[in-house]
């Protein structure tokens, strides 16, 4: 992950440690909390990753389990590591809180495998494509509030190029998506030709479900996969609709939306016809 360790990550792997650190010394959520004075719903929250711990309260959490000075040193420094706001504070007020915690993991991913019914996935959306999405999904919005959308959109984008290289990309687009022109006839040639471009990269590899390919287990949900090969345990799944969208943690899951993913891949077209499909609808645009 580089020398600068994703702060999701960090404090996935601080609230892990935390809460076997409980765990073996016997000390219930309830009685954590009761100890650093918070509620149960937040020290699971702390557990789980999803909400940065102070300083004070990790070190109050160490000598109630009796930690070693030692055990209590590297936990407070992981504490301090991902007390930090993430890159996407500066869009908060664009960003739904239950979004927040997925794009701390992705950007720390080995491999991203999407699954999309319906439109270009957002990590490979042009500008262009971004806003006239947004401009249908939020009509009452000003121009002012869909170019924030756009920009943080963008900068996700950027972001994971920038965080040590991005993670591989493995994209599965329902022939329907191709069937759909978004914006106007440049702006979704724009979008054919991104796609094409981003076919010949390396780490991407972009596949397309054909109507012909019939019946398959994920007929009425897009999804997408986060894959961690240092930190298997932060692997996870993750569903969204246009207005939430949630993190599957349950092994089981997990372990059936791989299994999906690799079952729609091999049902699709091959990445070099894909391409070609991709080709030949760009030109008749």
């Amino acid at each position: 992950m580089g020398d600068s360790p994703n702060l999701t990550v960090l404090r996935a792997q601080l609230g892990r440690e935390l809460r076997q650190l409980a765990e073996a010394a016997g000390k219930s959520p309830a009685v954590v909390a009761d100890y650093i004075g918070v509620s149960t719903s937040t020290v699971s929250k702390i557990y789980n990753g999803r909400q940065a711990v102070k300083v004070s309260q990790v070190r109050s959490i160490a000598r109630l389990c009796g930690a070693t000075t030692k055990r209590e040193s590297e936990l407070v420094d992981l504490a301090a590591q991902g007390g930090r706001p993430g890159w996407w504070a500066e869009y908060a007020e664009v960003i739904p809180e239950w979004f927040r915690h997925l794009l701390g993991l992705e950007a720390a991913a080995d491999e991203i495998a999407v699954y999309e019914m319906e439109l270009v996935p957002g990590l490979v959306q042009t500008a262009g494509y971004t806003e006239a999405i947004a401009r249908s999904a939020h009509p009452d919005q000003s121009d002012a509030e869909i170019a924030r959308l756009v920009g943080f959109r963008q900068a996700r984008q950027q972001h994971l190029h920038d965080n040590g290289g991005p993670p591989r990309l493995r994209i599965i687009l329902n022939e329907a998506v191709l069937m759909r022109p978004v914006g106007s006839a440049d702006v979704w040639r724009e979008q054919l030709e991104q796609l094409i471009s981003l076919a010949d990269e390396p780490h991407v590899t972009m596949q397309v479900l054909t109507f012909a390919s019939g019946v398959h287990p994920v007929m009425g949900s897009a999804f997408k996969v986060l894959r961690f090969e240092s930190e298997p345990s932060l692997t996870t799944a993750f569903l969204e609709n246009d207005r939430t969208g949630g993190l599957l943690k349950r092994p089981a899951d997990i372990r059936r939306y791989m299994s999906v993913f690799d079952l729609l891949a091999g049902q699709a077209a091959t990445p070099e016809k894909s391409q070609d499909m991709l080709v030949r609808v760009a030109k008749h645009v």
